[in-house]
């Protein structure tokens, strides 16, 4: 090696002595710390079976009157009211059926023909944020987009981007949709994990989980098996 190649040995050192700074900084770039729950975002179970979209909608819905989106996100603001409560309307709104029969103990949770209680899909989950939060610019990113169920629907820096700014994730799974709101430094400090809103489970028992987890088959609580992360709505 010609020996212009060569480094001085005081930069060499110097190089040497940063590197480890260069590591660390590069880590924090990913790293992520925040709960939405504490700016507004209300935990709710659904209140029929096949209503956890609904919930999620309620949700965000409730979550962008805390925190609008025309506004520079800040952390602490309260929503005021609570996604159960809204459920029952976000359904009659989508669905063009009346609160009535939506809001109704006796009627609500009924599936068939034009049927408040029944299961929602991609398109009506999508057309039903634009309807309820229609001050935001909503995208919808199915996980055939990435080309398969290791990668999930977004990289993971985009989950933390989003989180850090504010912005709550919807997660379609197999036959279920959940909320990510919130992420933080793993107990042995090699990575982040996700804070998941599941509206069939207890919701005073937090639910975290890692990337891989979070876009693939998991199992909580009594060894409920979700599926695949398949389409992410924010």
């Amino acid at each position: 090696m010609p020996s212009s190649l060569r480094l001085p040995l005081p930069l060499l050192l110097l190089l040497l002595l940063l590197s480890p700074l260069y590591t660390s900084g590069a880590k924090s770039l990913t790293t992520c710390s925040i709960d939405l729950t504490q700016s507004g975002y209300p935990t709710c179970l659904q209140e029929c079976p096949d209503w956890c979209w609904a919930t999620v909608i309620s949700g965000m819905k409730q979550y962008y009157l805390a925190n609008p989106p025309t506004v520079p996100f800040v952390r602490g603001n309260n929503a005021t009211a609570k996604c159960q409560d809204d459920e029952c309307h976000v359904v009659s709104d989508v669905r063009g059926l009346s609160p009535e029969q939506c809001c109704s103990l006796a009627t609500e949770c009924d599936v068939g023909d034009d049927a408040c209680g029944n299961a929602s899909g991609d398109n009506e989950i999508f057309a039903g944020l634009q309807l309820e939060v229609p001050s935001r610019e909503w995208t919808m990113k199915p996980t055939a987009d990435q080309g398969d169920f290791v990668n999930g629907p977004i990289p993971e820096s985009q989950i933390v981007e989003l989180l850090m700014a504010g912005t709550p994730i919807a997660r379609e799974i197999h036959g279920h949709i959940t909320s990510l709101v919130g992420c933080k430094p793993d107990s042995e400090g090699k990575g982040n994990v996700y804070r998941v809103l599941d509206s069939l489970e207890d919701q005073d028992d937090e639910i975290w989980m890692d990337f891989a987890t979070l876009v693939s088959d998991y199992k909580e609580g009594g060894g409920r098996q979700d599926g695949p992360w398949e389409t992410a709505y924010w």
